[in-house]
């Protein structure tokens, strides 16, 4: 009866190191391709490279002062928490006199904003890299630098006039 079935068996070798071969050869080209463009998309190859590193690290059961073990995570952090607190001291470094600065000129540099070096620094920016905390891409600032520019120097120049006349005590423009 084993025989009957051999030939079979012989196809579905066949059919299953092929299948290996052109995964393990997909493999490499993909690997290959990041290599070749990761000076253009590092993101995607520090991505590559995190997938093959991920490793999670378990904290193994810790011996409590009364001689047993912990069993769960809440266990574990408290008592952590419970023998970094023994030890480490609280020193009261807060003894010394702090020096008081004064500013010797409180008028503001003269800083031009305008809208062609606003263009300019949106030009420069990394599309490649995450987003901000507003949550914008910077890929679309980068895109959009030209129609940006007039908009974003207005609101940064009317930000350093309302910040100088609040740092010298004069009335808000």
């Amino acid at each position: 009866m084993l025989r009957k079935y051999r030939h079979s068996f012989k196809r579905y070798a066949y059919i299953r190191n092929e299948c290996n071969r052109i995964i393990k050869s997909a493999k490499t080209s993909y690997g290959y391709k990041l290599a070749k463009e990761c000076k253009q998309n590092p993101s995607a190859f520090w991505k590559y490279v995190q997938s093959k590193q991920k490793m999670r690290e378990v904290i193994s059961h810790l011996r409590k002062p009364d001689g047993g073990l912990t069993k769960d995570d809440v266990e574990k952090v408290t008592e952590l928490n419970n023998f970094f607190c023994s030890v480490f001291v609280n020193e009261d470094s807060c003894t010394e006199e702090i020096p008081n600065f004064t500013h010797q000129n409180d008028s503001l540099p003269d800083v031009e904003i305008t809208a062609e070096k606003v263009c300019n620094k949106l030009r420069k920016l990394n599309g490649t890299k995450s987003r901000g905390p507003d949550n914008i891409r910077l890929c679309l600032l980068k895109a959009c630098c030209e129609e940006l520019a007039e908009p974003l120097s207005l609101i940064l120049q009317n930000h350093m006039m309302r910040v100088y006349y609040q740092t010298n005590g004069n009335e808000q423009i």
